[in-house]
């Protein structure tokens, strides 16, 4: 089963699961320069086989984002995200559904912590079709100098916040994320995630989840051609063999950007790709994606993310937005 990429309703599972994080262009940890670009995302589809599943369509206010539109694939409008901003950075994003050609709020997002120019602190409300608020959560960073060595998830009930689970990141003397834990204190569940290195490239993602008390285990393999990622291949583990199940692909424009990422099973049943359309200008997707991922927003693993942004970036190179993630168990929500 290959990851799950950004789509509209992709998009909506991995920031309620949170789970993220982001999806994923993965950097080294203690790299804090911005590769410069002179582009910015304006589209982002998603195929199955050769059918659209879905677009994302990006507009902005000078360099800044200003909104967001997600279509199905009969390019129906299926819901929207606003961005508010204080300066620079982001301030709140509101969510916005379709129903009945009208847009109803679903969700209002405010960044109530900045670790100088990271967002570290989230708190997400929630909301009913008659704009009443349901409930709300909180995401929170702990940071040791530019790294994140934890991400805690909290609900909210009777006037007090209380951890549903959390992400604790181990790395190694060179700021390189090797070791990665997901604890879910709701759910009693605990998966690893590792990282082997070849110089600053990561080579192989191992992951494993302890779940009643089967462990789940699968692993991907990376190619870089020009120091970037070309290929990568994922396994299952089966029957004490790994089980090639995906191969994949990433394709780049001459400024360095992503412009399309592919995928096929091991059996050649399942095909889907992703397209993405940029303009001149900058941008600031890298600190959007940043904070609505969700799932782990975390540096050091080598999935690409298509933006090169040179304004209001958080510096830390996240896992978001990505056509990666770390794959969920059964059962572990």
């Amino acid at each position: 089963m290959y990851k799950k990429y950004f789509s509209p309703t992709g998009l909506a599972i991995v920031l309620f699961l949170t789970c993220l994080v982001f999806f994923s262009c993965k950097k080294k940890a203690s790299e804090t320069a911005v590769s410069v670009s002179s582009q910015r995302i304006t589209e982002w589809a998603t195929y199955e086989a050769d059918t659209l599943y879905s677009k994302n369509v990006y507009h902005y206010s000078g360099n800044l984002l200003s909104d967001l539109i997600f279509y199905n694939s009969r390019m129906v409008k299926l819901y929207k995200v606003v961005l508010s901003y204080n300066g620079s950075q982001i301030a709140s994003y509101t969510r916005f559904d379709t129903t009945g050609g009208n847009w109803i709020k679903r969700s209002y997002t405010e960044v109530t912590l900045y670790n100088g120019s990271t967002p570290s602190e989230f708190i997400i409300h929630s909301y009913d079709q008659t704009g009443t608020e349901t409930g709300k959560t909180k995401r929170s960073m702990v940071f040791s100098g530019a790294l994140i060595t934890a991400k805690i998830y909290y609900t909210y009930s009777s006037g007090s916040w209380t951890e549903t689970s959390r992400y604790e990141n181990t790395y190694d003397n060179a700021s390189r994320l090797i070791l990665m834990k997901y604890l879910s204190t709701l759910y009693g569940f605990e998966d690893h995630y590792r990282y082997t290195y070849q110089g600053n490239n990561m080579t192989t993602e191992q992951d494993s989840s302890y779940a009643n008390p089967d462990w789940y285990v699968w692993k991907y393999n990376c190619q870089y051609a020009n120091s970037k990622l070309s290929s990568v291949q994922e396994y299952d583990w089966n029957n004490n063999t790994w089980t090639l199940s995906y191969n994949e692909s990433y394709t780049y424009n001459a400024e360095g950007n992503e412009i399309k990422y592919q995928g096929i099973s091991a059996d050649s049943t399942n095909r889907f790709r992703e397209e993405i359309t940029y303009e001149g200008g900058a941008g600031n997707f890298r600190q959007f994606a940043f904070i609505y991922s969700g799932y782990m927003n975390l540096p050091g693993m080598p999935w690409p993310y298509p933006l090169k942004s040179t304004v209001a970036d958080p510096g830390i190179h996240p896992s978001a937005m990505s056509f990666h993630q770390p794959r969920k168990p059964a059962g572990n929500k």
